[in-house]
């Protein structure tokens, strides 16, 4: 054998003996080289790795990535054999006690360039039903942190341009990844306590301090007029810097307040998708709402032509919900999903409602209401409205005022609450009640622990 022959040249024979030998890494290069090595070693790479080969269709039924198989992806992304994955399960957590005092670097390699390798195999697939996401990656720096984010908008751009595939970000928190914590706070990796702990200046207590406190008690007690109206809330200054804001077509710029008490690191830009077509999302978590990501996010949500959304474990308050629903406009969507944590004041979550009125399914199990459901809607809001799921006391908020010939295209009311007191039965049997006052009486069905002693009639049923 010659010795310019490079390892490329050897037939297919001697190239499966030589790979036998090789460990995971250098078996996964050598896949990755050209088309034809990856055919004849993506055989050995499946086995190795104990998953099924795909079927000679090409059509992948599902898939998972994770920790133990990420390298996989470098391979994955340039294998022609495979056309078409009904359910992608990415998983790039890594839990804190296989990191807790490691070298993070090399696990942040590997994952950038997993989530590169992602990409190719996202834009070269040609059917991708269902995409899964997690992306809490470790990180050493700032710098780290805002080229992996840059990655993750790349990849997830990728995936809505497609227009046929669903996405599932589920991104709960671990219990010590603080890589972003707030919406409008930025990345902080330490905040010294220097400043934490400032001391108050202090204040000369006089002698006759507790008798002057009782006499203004007294007079105040005694006053004909008294003042019942709410001093005025000074807005604070963090939030001029969040809204109003533009969008630009091309990039998105993370919100990051400038305090005095933080200091901010570089802001991060990230790209945006050109012409997005994604329809269905689900975000359980509250990566996509943190600083670095907020605008982008907003931005999708108001360009994409959204039909389904569904919002569960966002770890926001109700401040924080109360600035961003204003700002979102989804004018073709028609099935909205609110689950738990995710503290949305009622009359925020109405005013959005009612400026969506092309819902027709809405589902507010286990959502917790946030401030009065009482007095009822007056009016259907949604006047297309075929499913709604709720709390009880969230369902006659919405059925107990408008009469019977409200929402006439209500066909399904789904009960679902893991309170089962006295109350909530009794709020059951209010509901039941308006509910057969309809003119057209839906399909009623039972949830949560309040299925375990209440029960719908069979009329109802």
């Amino acid at each position: 054998m010659s010795e310019n022959t490079g390892l490329l040249d050897l037939p297919n024979e001697l190239l499966l003996v030589i790979s036998e030998d090789l460990n995971d890494d250098s078996l996964l290069h050598l896949a990755a080289t050209c088309q034809r090595v990856n055919l004849l070693l993506l055989p050995t790479i499946f086995t190795r790795f104990g998953l099924e080969l795909p079927p000679p269709s090409g059509v992948l039924q599902s898939l998972t990535i994770a920790r133990q198989n990420l390298k996989l992806l470098s391979v994955l992304g340039i294998t022609p054999w495979i056309t078409s994955i009904e359910v992608l399960d990415c998983i790039f957590t890594f839990t804190p006690k296989k990191t807790h005092g490691s070298d993070l670097r090399p696990l942040f390699s590997s994952a950038l360039l997993a989530i590169r390798s992602l990409n190719s195999l996202a834009t070269r697939l040609s059917h991708l039903c269902h995409l899964r996401f997690k992306p809490y990656v470790p990180l050493n720096s700032t710098d780290e942190l805002s080229e992996w984010l840059q990655s993750v908008a790349v990849f997830l751009n990728s995936v809505i341009q497609r227009g046929d595939c669903s996405i599932t970000v589920d991104c709960a928190p671990e219990p010590d990844y603080s890589a972003d914590p707030r919406p409008f706070l930025h990345f902080v990796p330490e905040v010294p306590r220097t400043r934490a702990t400032a001391s108050l200046p202090s204040r000369t207590i006089p002698s006759n301090f507790s008798v002057l406190s009782v006499l203004q008690m007294l007079v105040s007690f005694f006053r004909p007029i008294r003042t019942l109206d709410p001093q005025p809330i000074d807005i604070p200054d963090v939030l001029e810097s969040v809204v109003p804001f533009s969008m630009t077509p091309d990039a998105v710029e993370s919100a990051a307040p400038d305090t005095q008490s933080f200091e901010r690191p570089p802001i991060t830009i990230l790209p945006t998708a050109s012409h997005p077509a994604l329809k269905v999302l689900s975000i359980h978590g509250s990566l996509l709402f943190h600083a670095t990501f907020y605008r982008w996010t907003l931005h999708m949500l108001n360009t994409a032509p959204l039909t389904t959304l569904s919002l569960d474990f966002i770890d926001l308050s109700h401040y924080d919900w109360a600035l961003t629903l204003p700002a979102l406009t989804l004018s073709v969507l028609t099935s909205l999903k609110i689950g738990q944590e995710c503290a949305i004041a009622v009359p925020d979550l109405t005013r959005f409602l009612a400026r969506h009125t092309g819902i027709r399914t809405l589902d507010l199990s286990f959502h917790v209401a946030i401030g009065s459901l009482s007095p009822p809607l007056a009016q259907a809001i949604l006047p297309r409205l075929e499913s709604l799921c709720g709390t009880p006391d969230y369902l006659l908020y919405f059925l107990a005022g408008v009469g019977g010939s409200g929402y006439p295209d209500l066909r399904r009311v789904g009960m679902t609450s893991n309170d089962d007191s006295a109350y909530q039965q009794t709020q059951f049997t209010r509901l039941l009640i308006c509910v057969e006052a309809r003119q057209v009486i839906p399909v009623v069905e039972l949830g949560g622990k309040l299925a375990n002693c209440s029960e719908v009639p069979a009329h109802l049923q």
